[in-house]
């Protein structure tokens, strides 16, 4: 449910034109998936986030193949190692944009088991 509140989120595949990827966002404290979303090769997406601290957990890969088998034998996947924190303060909306490059960036991310996604 949109509020004024909440905080955008951009995120950037388009330096990551070899693959396709799946980003699900989790609640920080308590893991609980928020949201998920999918990216062709070269998109770019926006979603609004309410205040709070979240993780990311990415998939990559050339051809999706359902959430059980992701992009198959060739899945990346990895997430993010410290929380990412939308505010609302002072009626300023602080977001992030979040670049995809490959499975490693300027946003510090691990490889994680594609079970886990």
């Amino acid at each position: 449910m949109f509020s004024p509140a909440n905080a955008p989120l951009s995120i950037d595949a388009t330096t990551i034109p070899r693959a396709h990827a799946v980003v699900r966002i989790y609640e920080w404290s308590s893991d609980r998936p928020i949201a998920t979303i999918y990216l062709d090769r070269g998109a770019i997406h926006e979603t609004f986030l309410a205040p709070g601290d979240y993780r990311l957990r990415m998939a990559y890969g050339d051809r999706w193949q359902g959430d059980e088998k992701l992009f198959g034998l060739s899945t990346e996947v990895s997430r993010t190692e410290r929380p990412i924190t939308m505010t609302y303060a002072n009626g300023t909306r602080l977001g992030h944009k979040i670049l995809l490059v490959s499975p490693t960036g300027n946003l510090p991310a691990n490889p994680e088991n594609a079970w886990r996604f």
